[in-house]
């Protein structure tokens, strides 16, 4: 499952390749991978890419008239960029700029895609309910702790949660563990 340093290598990749494109038009493989207001993809005809960024596990992406299409991974997602339109293995849908061509891949159909307005995209993915983000220069040791503090539960079930801290998966929360010398499964009190 990519976990917040995949998805920030993602989106960073992903801001080189798009910078400056137009969309065009999406084609839908399965329904399920986007949430709804399908529609909204026809507004984004000839709209430029204002800025990518990465919030938690999700990917935004912003354009002109105020539209966000955002990517949830999940387990098995991945988001391939080329300049080939040549149906490719478990893809499940594929936003076709003016030079390339991102294609929404998922072996198990867990990964979604929204596209909202930017003034209720965060309530409408879930964004608005994320903790902290770790990379941010507002987290600190100070921070961690007031976090944890009167916590109850398992170490690592805390750091899977992601309101309290955003982004941490399965893999980093148990790394975490390790380096900190935790036991997973160790209690807070």
């Amino acid at each position: 499952m990519p976990e917040l340093p995949e998805v920030e290598t993602i989106t960073n990749d992903l801001k080189d390749v798009l910078r400056g494109e137009c969309f065009e038009r999406a084609e839908i493989f399965n329904s399920r991978s986007v949430v709804d207001k399908l529609g909204l993809f026809n507004k984004l005809s000839r709209e430029k890419i204002t800025k990518i960024d990465r919030r938690g596990k999700f990917i935004n992406i912003f354009f002109e008239n105020d539209l966000v299409v955002t990517f949830h991974l999940r387990m098995t997602g991945r988001i391939i960029v080329d300049k080939s339109a040549e149906s490719l293995k478990h893809e499940r849908a594929r936003l076709i700029f003016n030079k390339v061509i991102l294609h929404f891949c998922d072996v198990r159909k867990f990964g979604r895609i929204w596209i909202n307005k930017k003034s209720y995209y965060e309530s409408e993915t879930g964004i608005s309910k994320l903790g902290i983000e770790p990379l941010s220069a507002k987290f600190s040791f100070e921070k961690f702790s007031e976090l944890v503090s009167g916590k109850k539960g398992s170490i690592k079930s805390f750091l899977l949660k992601q309101y309290p801290i955003a982004g941490i998966g399965n893999i980093y929360a148990d790394e975490a563990c390790f380096y900190a010398r935790l036991r997973p499964d160790g209690k807070l009190e």
